[in-house]
């Protein structure tokens, strides 16, 4: 009998939760952490084992996946006397999810390696949706060992598991990815702006953008759902269940900036999606004028 592999997840947030959730199956035992005790409990319900701390997690799993915020949480997990570096054992592999900057993995992956360890950077496609339902896409940066290693954690979650090639092409993938997004959601927004200002009706809009493939199913959702929430309750309704999008939409293109000036280009399209960013999330865009994005 082929003993069950001791696998941590940090980070049950919408994305992190469901995706954890899978990992509990024939062939791991999962050990989670998190702030939320309701988050906790939710995995603990199905199978998953609790850590009172990031060290009793990171003592115990061979594997540790990351799904949190931004660097400044990953800072917070990896250091410290209960962080990961102090407490997990050698040859241990740190999988980080979260959309992140080259500056901050350059930092990490020398850390980690002086400890003894193993980094992967695994940003992941697909929102929370793909991560209930399993088929969310990985782009995974590291050693070809690393990734066979990783590899059958992430398939219990993913319809596609990409190696990228070195550690931080699976960041410089997921943030190319995302600048194009949202770069899509402003041109997007602008167009509808410019139909209903003219009194054409959206659905028509809608159905040419099918014909010629300009805007995907998940952008029109978002489109159709935003403005459906601002007909309902305006902008605090809008504010209500999109500020988060917002907040995360502004630090992804803030990273994208960050690692191109790292690289010595300038990406002046994506600094001017990061100032409209927010204004298109939370339709408080005035196109009779200047963007307001101080609600």
């Amino acid at each position: 009998m082929t003993l069950k592999k001791n696998i941590g997840y940090i980070g049950l947030g919408n994305i992190g939760g469901p995706t954890a959730k899978h990992i509990i199956n024939d062939e791991f035992n999962l050990y989670v952490y998190d702030l939320n005790e309701d988050a906790v409990k939710t995995l603990t319900d199905e199978g998953a084992y609790a850590c009172g701390t990031i060290g009793e997690l990171a003592s115990t799993c061979e594997h540790i996946g990351l799904c949190v915020r931004d660097d400044k949480d990953i800072n917070n997990i990896l250091y410290g006397t209960e962080g990961i570096l102090e407490n997990a054992n050698q040859g241990t592999l740190i999988a980080i999810s979260s959309t992140i900057s080259h500056a901050s993995l350059a930092q990490w992956e020398a850390d980690v390696i002086a400890a003894g360890m193993s980094l992967v950077d695994a940003p992941i496609s697909g929102g929370a949706h793909g991560a209930a339902a399993g088929n969310l896409v990985y782009m995974v940066g590291c050693s070809k060992d690393d990734f066979e290693r990783a590899k059958p954690v992430f398939e219990t979650s993913a319809e596609l598991v990409i190696y990228t090639g070195k550690l931080g092409s699976g960041t410089t993938l997921k943030l190319a990815n995302n600048l194009m997004t949202y770069a899509q959601l402003i041109a997007v927004s602008e167009a509808f702006a410019l139909a209903e200002a003219h009194a054409v009706d959206p659905k028509l809009l809608f159905e040419m953008s099918k014909i010629n493939g300009v805007i995907n199913h998940n952008t029109q959702m978002f489109i159709s759902a935003r403005n459906d929430l601002f007909a309902s309750g305006g902008a605090d309704l809008v504010k209500e269940f999109m500020a988060g999008n917002a907040g995360l939409g502004e630090k992804d293109l803030k990273c994208a900036i960050e690692s191109a000036h790292a690289a010595g280009i300038e990406l002046p399209l994506t600094r001017l999606s990061q100032e409209l960013i927010k204004g298109v999330f939370l339709k408080t865009t005035n196109y009779n004028g200047e963007s307001s994005n101080d609600t």
